[in-house]
């Protein structure tokens, strides 16, 4: 909801910042930007390295943990006289007070969502407005600790994690570095504060078809009016999708209300594949005897969405799929991790990572517990492209506090982010947190006790967006599960196991319906490695500097073994100098990807959705993702994108070791085509043929004769409504590296869409 016609002040820009440390005694001054982080603003100064990215220059900003800091803006407001103004800041980390012209106006410990005050005190000229922002880490010793919360975590960093409400990785993370950071990193500004305003405004979809939808719209207004007394009040309400339109007006008679209306032949928002994400232009106004007295807009998409799920797989095989318009949806996803560790600087990092996720060919995103709730872009771009979202709850892998004041915080944030996001077609889930079940489950704990998600922000989603689906944990364990071995019949799963060859039974045979996390370690190129390493340390994998950016702060050069490792089960050696380290490293990612997708897909309707880890560093490193921190794409980023296709004709192995083709469609429409499968060495056909698929379906093609165990490049391409190309390798490890390298230029080459 935008309110429309309130006076907006921006505050952004240059200020002030002040700091001290009462330990060290160091205090001093400098310039600061808001959006910003302290560490970023220390960098500027000369402080901190410029680049704090490099090397192990990043541990330099713990120095800075103990420090308090106060923002200082000062500035003019020339219709403070006449008006009333709040002042709104989008994000501040963490723990502040707020002061006006000397006088509190307001305190906060939330980095994660929108804290608002009103501008009491307000003058025309020379306002000085100081955020002081007190230590995180001595806050935090000041806080007491139970032996469930003690137990129930990763280590000390997620116990410390769990404590204020700040996002879980920046006290370190194994894709993020500790960046226990301050600052105002969201924008600042002065609103206005109207005779009349919309507190909220909200359309949801009852049901819907083709034919007819069912809307349900409620309204909350802030003004002096006693609406019972005065009379003569109405909300009019207005959509327009191209050529359809609903308009609806209703009498007003207390502050709050809400009502049904029809829309007839409404345009349904459509998720990607089935038909167009349209999305309807809204306004609503507050109007006294006909007259506009005030109004806001909103953009909303008319469409169903619900969550069928079983409590384990032991119910017939279990049951994870999202139903969208009547349809099942097989989930192509990613999880969206941080895009950085020092937040202001994720404004402008979105638009290149939702440029690859557009590309990559998901039509589904899972946001990670362990991150800040995204931008209102970020979830404008879903909406706009028919990308589903699946939002945890900023709550991962720790046994967070129950006392009453946490309780109390929880279900602010939780009113908070749900009001904000609710009016978003592409957000179809809300979802608890991250592996906290699993975390309980493992310590025998059940996690029906967990207080937070079985029930404060179940009552909140129940609350504030009852049409929307919520599931407590991701991985869920239900009470059934829990008396069970959970890992082995929970129907959602995150499928990490021992990474060992990406066809092992672990990965391969899971009875998992659902995988929502699985990933597969990818080194980067040279040339990006040369950007956060020191060359003398570039060939040296248990240096510091790789051990630190693997990502593992506590000195554990696992990840490097790991990617070691799975080098090793591909090529059998494991290669000394970067650049053949690195090709052998991103190979072998890319070819478990490729299986991790097509092997869910081609079990489809049993299997529901594959959402792979992940898209795009938040901080450079070696990880899982398909494409680096500086959005470097690796050879996994071209697999993933050719086995998302909407329609793709993919190969795999069967119980018996021969392989077969299968056509697999995502799409609303039947789809037709012509293909082919040859060797990528001789350019001898294999297979030829037509192949039509029903809508939201899958065909078994035919067998491929006489390729069990050879070792073969294998390309599929195919003609018709849709186009495309896919490869498959067959035969098992040990693999020639270099071979695969010029299988793989014959790949690229071959691929007109690289």
């Amino acid at each position: 909801m935008k309110k429309t016609g309130n006076q907006i002040i921006s505050l952004d820009g240059k200020w002030t910042l002040k700091y001290s440390d009462s330990t060290s005694g160091d205090s001093g001054e400098i310039e600061a930007l808001v959006p910003g982080n302290v560490e970023l603003d220390l960098m500027r100064a000369g402080l901190l390295p410029e680049d704090l990215f490099r090397g192990e220059n990043i541990l330099l900003a713990e120095k800075y943990e103990t420090y308090d800091w106060s923002f200082i803006k000062r500035f003019d407001c020339p219709e403070a006289e006449n008006k009333r103004f709040r002042l709104v800041f989008g994000g501040v980390d963490c723990v502040a007070e707020y002061f006006l012209n000397g006088r509190q106006i307001g305190s906060s410990d939330n980095m994660l969502v929108e804290h608002e005050f009103e501008a009491a005190g307000l003058k025309r000229r020379d306002n000085e407005l100081i955020v002081a922002i007190k230590s995180t880490v001595k806050e935090i010793d000041c806080r007491e600790f139970s032996a469930r919360m003690l137990a129930g975590n990763w280590g000390s960093q997620t116990a410390e994690a769990g404590v204020l409400r700040r996002a879980a990785h920046t006290y370190g993370w194994d894709i993020m570095p500790r960046a226990v950071s301050a600052g105002i990193w969201r924008s600042v500004y002065l609103e206005e504060i109207a005779e009349y305003e919309f507190g909220q405004f909200f359309i949801a979809t009852e049901k819907a078809d083709e034919t007819k939808a069912r809307l349900f719209a409620c309204y909350e207004l802030s003004s002096s009016a006693i609406f019972r007394a005065c009379g003569g009040y109405t909300i009019a309400v207005s959509g327009v999708c191209g050529d359809s339109g609903f308009y609806c007006e209703a009498p007003v008679t207390f502050k709050a209300g809400s009502f049904y209306f029809d829309v007839a032949d409404p345009r349904l928002w459509q998720p990607s594949g089935f038909g167009k994400p349209e999305l309807y232009e809204v306004k609503a106004e507050l109007k006294r005897g006909g007259k506009v007295v005030c109004s806001c807009r909103d953009r909303i998409g008319i469409r169903t969405a619900e969550l069928l799920r079983s409590d384990t797989t032991l119910e017939n095989g279990g049951k994870f799929v999202f139903r969208v318009n009547g349809r099942e949806i097989f989930a192509r996803g990613t999880n969206w991790v941080p895009l950085s560790p020092y937040h202001s600087l994720d404004a402008g990092r979105l638009p290149e990572a939702l440029k690859l996720l557009k590309e990559s060919g998901c039509n589904f995103v899972r946001c990670w517990g362990g991150n800040v709730y995204e931008s209102d872009a970020f979830y404008d771009f879903l909406d706009e492209n028919g990308i589903l979202c699946w939002q945890d709850f900023s709550f991962a892998c720790t046994a967070y506090p129950y006392d009453d004041y946490y309780a109390r915080q929880v279900a602010d944030e939780a009113k908070k982010v749900i009001v904000r996001l609710r009016s978003h077609p592409s957000l179809i889930l809300w979802a608890g947190d991250n592996e906290i079940d699993s975390m309980y489950a493992g310590y025998g704990i059940n996690p029906e006790s967990n207080v937070i998600s079985r029930r404060i922000l179940p009552a909140a989603v129940v609350e504030h967006d009852r049409f929307r689906a919520y599931l407590p944990s991701s991985p869920f364990v239900s009470t059934a599960a829990f008396s069970e071995r959970p890992s082995d019949v929970t129907p959602e799963r995150h499928l990490w196991g021992e990474r060992n060859f990406f066809k092992s039974d672990f990965y391969a045979k899971s009875a998992a319906v659902f995988v929502s996390e699985i990933g597969y370690h990818g080194c980067v190129d040279k040339s990006s490695a040369l950007r956060f390493l020191n060359e003398t340390a570039l060939d040296d994998r248990r240096s510091g500097e790789w051990i630190l950016h693997s990502t593992d702060r506590f000195g554990s050069d696992f990840r490097v073994r790991l990617m070691e490792k799975q080098i090793a089960f591909m090529f059998g050696a494991v290669p000394d100098d970067f650049d053949s380290f690195s090709a052998a490293s991103q190979l072998a990612q890319a070819e478990a990807y490729k299986f991790f997708i097509e092997n869910a897909r081609k079990r489809k309707p049993e299997k529901s959705g594959l959402i792979w880890w992940n898209l795009v560093d938040g901080w450079p490193q070696f990880a899982d993702s398909a494409a680096d921190y500086y959005y470097v794409k690796k050879p996994a980023f071209y697999n993933i994108a050719r086995s998302q296709q909407p329609f793709v004709l993919l190969i795999a192995e069967n119980e018996s070791g021969l392989y077969e083709l299968f056509a697999v469609n995502d799409t609303a429409e039947r789809v037709s085509a012509q293909y082919s499968v040859s060797d990528g060495d001789t350019e001898e056909i294999l297979l030829k043929g037509s192949v039509s698929v029903n809508e939201n379906g899958i065909k078994k093609v035919g067998p491929i004769d006489g390729l069990y165990s050879s070792q073969r490049l294998l390309m599929i391409k195919w003609e018709g409504g849709f186009s495309g190309f896919n490869h498959f390798i067959t035969g098992n490890p040990i693999f020639d590296i270099n071979k695969f390298k010029r299988w793989y230029a014959r790949i690229n080459s071959a691929d007109r869409t690289k």
